[in-house]
């Protein structure tokens, strides 16, 4: 067509539409093992990172007033 130019044409196109098969939507909402076990690993370590921060403020509570009875 002599009166369209390439930015319209570029502009008009619409994506390609993929079409997702069984497989393609499995491998998506499973997670690796190792990813759980990952985040398993680090979510241990922050429970134990929050008891230590509380049993240490408690332990500084308690002796900044021992002294005060």
């Amino acid at each position: 067509m002599p009166g369209r130019t390439a930015a319209r044409w570029t502009s008009q196109r619409r994506p390609h539409k993929r079409r997702l098969d069984s497989q393609a939507v499995r491998n998506t909402s499973l997670r690796p093992r190792s990813a759980l076990v990952l985040e398993a690993v680090f979510t241990t370590l922050l429970v134990l990172v929050a008891v230590g921060v509380i049993a240490f403020a408690g332990l500084t509570w308690k002796k900044l007033y021992q002294g005060q009875r």
